[in-house]
């Protein structure tokens, strides 16, 4: 709905719109899908009396109402930075790492740089990458210096994994003595790089995010009744309407929702009167889906080549002959040595952490589905389920090898089965759910949506945000608002 085009430009509006609820402000609205609100730079445009009526419109036939975003207009260029750094430190990894030798097994210079151990630090850092998104401010030059320590360190590790992946595929193709195991290392390490350059982008993004909201305060009392007209009389029909509905208080808070969370539907309206005010419940951070969706293939993949290069290595060797694995299950001392040649020597399906795993892929491309389909008020509740649920999950998994050395993430079953039979499939239901119903379920509901929703990132307004305009400011508002009351008549503009 564009309130402008709503008017025939050559007609008598003045005498279309005396009937507020009859006007083709309201006609064009009602046949409207949603409700773009643009906001101003000089006031809210709520503290106008047309475009309050508007958001009783759109709030009584239960549309859609998102804000406007306006382009960061040094988006390309800061990321730009990141990327350039990124890429450099990655060229110089690259030339560094050519000098060392790989063993027939992908490790590097004696290292074993597919170990739990190398991917426990690789978890670490992607919760490294969660310190800016969750902890500092969007304006802070530490957010900024994240991006780039987060980005060289991604970098260096996709220079390390990418070098001995072509190597080990050079020699073996794509899939022998670990080879496919070296490929996810380096797939993990491009998604590392990629969630450093967004976040740059998350930063502007929300700081942009922040600077809008502020201008839909600004003047506005928290009141529609409170909105100005350049005709007294249009106010005093509207107003009349507006109390008669009944819906007056109800109006309010639907422009509240919007004004705290970027977006105001029945499913947001439904969350936030049970869970309370959730700020910038729109956005979502780009660069943390990549890292934890990344992050939760890695795991998935990491499980199923792990066990099927084991058992072909074991089966290449010999060491799967009935004979050998029996002369050596013989010897006491070597419990340890037979239970792994039982373990791997078995077909790689029947292994509960093969099953788990596949369970995992199913749980990933699910929730990437329900995320691409579902609505704009419902993105960012899905993007903070796998950010937050999926990110709990993956640490059950990948700290306990890395604490205990010679434990391997394909024996750590407890944190398979907490990730991909527990947290994994809590992430794709509630992201179906969405905010609304998650929040009705009785008492654990609205806690989980504040928990999944709270934020902190961005720069936080005062409660009484909605700061009174200073005369310079008022002075271009109401030179704004005359002009919007004179186009009322005649162009349509609200």
């Amino acid at each position: 709905y564009c309130c402008m085009l709503s008017n025939p430009q050559t007609s008598d509006i003045a005498n279309l719109i005396s009937s507020p609820s009859t006007s083709p402000f309201a006609r064009a609205l009602r046949a409207s899908s949603y409700m773009l609100v643009v906001p101003n730079q000089q006031c809210s445009i709520y503290s106008r009396i047309w475009c309050a009526y508007e958001a009783f419109l759109a709030y009584s036939d239960s549309k859609l109402i998102f804000t406007a975003t306006a382009p960061v207009l040094d988006l390309r260029r800061e990321v730009s930075y990141v990327v350039m750094t990124i890429v450099g430190v990655f060229v110089v990894g690259v030339a560094v790492a050519a000098h060392f030798e790989i063993d027939e097994s992908g490790r590097l210079a004696g290292v074993d740089t597919h170990s739990d151990f190398l991917g426990g630090g690789v978890a670490a850092l992607a919760c490294f990458l969660q310190i800016p998104p969750a902890v500092l401010r969007a304006s802070s030059p530490a957010t900024r210096t994240m991006a780039y320590v987060s980005g060289i360190i991604s970098a260096v590790y996709l220079a390390l994994t990418g070098r001995i992946a072509a190597e080990m595929c050079a020699r073996n193709g794509l899939f022998g003595n670990f080879t496919s195991r070296c490929l996810i290392d380096a797939f993990l390490g491009v998604g590392l790089c990629i969630g450093s350059a967004t976040m740059e982008a998350d930063r502007l993004w929300c700081i942009r995010a922040e600077q809008e909201a502020s201008q839909l305060l600004t003047g506005y009392t928290g009141r529609l009744r409170d909105a100005k007209a350049s005709k007294a009389e249009d106010k005093e029909r509207i107003l009349e309407e507006l109390i008669t509905s009944g819906m007056e208080n109800d109006v309010d808070s639907a422009v509240q929702v919007l004004l705290h969370s970027g977006v105001s539907s029945p499913m947001l309206r439904t969350a936030v009167a049970n869970a309370g005010k959730l700020e910038q419940a729109s956005y979502w951070n780009v660069s943390m889906i990549v890292v934890k969706w990344t992050h939760w293939v890695y795991l998935a993949l990491y499980c199923i080549l792990s066990r099927a290069e084991a058992h072909w290595h074991l089966t290449e060797i010999g060491h799967c002959d009935s004979t050998y694995v029996a002369s050596v299950c013989m010897d006491p001392g070597d419990s340890l040595i037979c239970s792994s040649l039982t373990n791997y020597c078995r077909s790689p399906l029947e292994g509960s952490d093969v099953s788990l795993a596949f369970l995992g892929l199913v749980e990933v491309v699910a929730w990437l589905i329900v995320f691409v389909a579902c609505g704009r008020d419902k993105r960012g509740f899905s993007a903070a389920t796998l950010i937050r649920i999926v990110g709990i999950g993956a640490l059950f998994t990948i700290f306990p090898p890395l604490l205990l050395f010679h434990v391997s993430i394909n024996s750590n079953i407890a944190g398979l089965w907490a990730l991909f039979a527990g947290f994994g499939p809590v992430t794709v239901i509630l992201s179906i759910a969405g905010p609304g119903w998650t929040s009705r379920v009785p008492l654990i509901g609205p806690l989980i949506v504040k928990f999944l929703m709270l934020r902190i990132s961005c720069e936080r307004r005062p409660e009484d945000a909605r700061e009174s305009l200073d005369e310079d400011k008022a002075m271009a508002c109401d030179n704004s608002c005359a002009l919007v009351g004179l186009l009322d008549r005649r162009s349509g503009l609200a």
